[in-house]
């Protein structure tokens, strides 16, 4: 077993919240961080990510990004891509009902499409 298949064995999750974005080009989103662990894995197209004080990653379809608790980030099409506030994205383009998992967001001005999805993870305080 890998170091972290073993950190992840020790600890539960408390909940979860499952999402999936269709995103085409141009699109960008703002995080100002989530209080859990987030997961994200794309298909597509690449996407970079924005990590204040770090030089922008390009992410490849099927590159797995996780993310700290509260780590304010930005996901865009393209760098310099103009962005949308995560929670007005969650306000106006959510397609599924609210307590439904996966979530589905729709997002972008029509172009290249990359799909992306999201897992947000709350675990418990204590890990044995």
């Amino acid at each position: 077993m890998d170091a972290f298949s073993e950190v992840l064995a020790i600890c539960r999750s408390e909940h979860a919240v499952t999402a999936r974005f269709d995103l085409s080009e141009p699109w960008g989103l703002d995080s100002a961080g989530v209080p859990g662990a987030m997961i994200r894995l794309a298909r597509r197209s690449p996407y970079w990510l924005e990590v204040h004080g770090m030089a922008p990653m390009r992410i490849e379809p099927g590159d797995l990004v996780m993310m700290r608790p509260g780590m304010p980030h930005r996901m865009v099409s393209a760098p310099g891509a103009s962005v949308t506030p995560f929670s007005d994205m969650v306000a106006r383009h959510v397609r599924a009902s609210r307590g439904e998992n996966p979530l589905v967001f729709a997002l972008g001005g029509g172009g290249q499409m990359t799909e992306m999805f999201s897992a947000q993870i709350w675990f418990s305080a204590y890990c044995r």
